[in-house]
């Protein structure tokens, strides 16, 4: 019989990997999404602004200039 969550003696359950954004587990079957083999929690992109999102695909949001 498996240890209840939080026995000491519980298992540790297997990681996908660490989101880039929250440092959370991954766990496999989570969505995920992969930026340059940075991965994130679905939910953590869905949080993020447009902004942040174009800063982690490289692109700089600036002021125009004449």
């Amino acid at each position: 019989m498996p240890c209840l969550t939080g026995c000491p003696n519980a298992r540790e359950r297997a990681r996908a990997g660490t989101c880039t954004d929250c440092a959370q587990p991954i766990y496999p079957g989570e969505e995920v999404v992969d930026i340059d083999g940075d991965l994130y929690h679905l939910e953590c992109i869905e949080r993020m602004s447009t902004t942040e999102l174009l800063a982690l695909m490289g692109y700089c949001v600036c002021a125009a200039e004449v």
